[in-house]
């Protein structure tokens, strides 16, 4: 089975590690195991062995990035995340994590400094419009907003999760049927996108449109 064959791989791996403390890539294959498992602890200990190792090896470096994050460690995250970017500065995934380490801790002027230097190396990534997006909205910034929104969906059509967060925006505006648009727009989309169903349940029950809402 599909577990047995993990845990024989975790095995193989730690018997390599057992004779040979520093081979780098049992580490990182062991870290990569654990850190699919959730397992945190285990696989933050394997990634650091990994980068004692090799210094370089900013793939782990990233990985222990979105392991603070998921710990809501963002501190950590970010200090992480500045030693990759100093190996690899156009590491987009890596200033993403970071933006959102920043957002998380209310330092919304660095998430923006982050999601700019992405733009600078891609300027037609929609995901950190979209970023840009969700940061302008939730400061009332809604015309900035919905620039940096229709900016997204220009570049990726059929990016939900941006039509799903400008239509949170909009929600937040109360412009309701702008809002339900979006909405609407991200499960035809995506049909199964939970998230917007929800919101759109909702509307639908407000506005006494009983059969959307059962037909939800």
């Amino acid at each position: 089975s599909g577990l047995n064959e993990i845990d024989n791989g975790i095995d193989c791996y730690k018997t390599i590690i057992g004779y040979d403390p520093d081979n780098h890539l049992a580490n990182r294959s062991l870290a990569r195991i654990y850190h699919s498992q959730q397992n945190y602890e285990l696989a933050q200990q394997y990634f650091s062995a990994a980068i004692r190792i090799q210094p370089e090896d900013h793939d782990s470096m990233f990985a222990l990035v979105q392991i603070f994050n998921d710990l809501k460690v963002y501190q950590k995250a970010i200090e992480y995340s500045n030693k990759l970017l100093q190996i690899k500065p156009d590491h987009l995934d890596g200033l993403m994590e970071q933006a959102y380490a920043y957002a998380m801790l209310g330092e919304v002027d660095k998430a923006f400094e982050c999601y700019n230097k992405i733009l600078q190396f891609d300027p037609g990534n929609y995901k950190a419009y979209r970023r840009i997006g969700v940061l302008l909205s939730h400061s009332g910034q809604y015309a900035q907003a919905d620039a940096s929104f229709e900016k997204a969906i220009q570049v990726n059509p059929d990016d939900f999760e941006t039509f799903y967060e400008w239509g949170i925006s909009a929600n937040a505006e109360k412009k309701y049927p702008k809002a339900i648009k979006c909405f609407e727009k991200s499960v035809e989309i995506n049909p199964q996108f939970a998230k917007a169903y929800a919101y759109l349940a909702k509307y639908y029950y407000e506005v006494k449109d009983f059969e959307k809402t059962i037909g939800l």
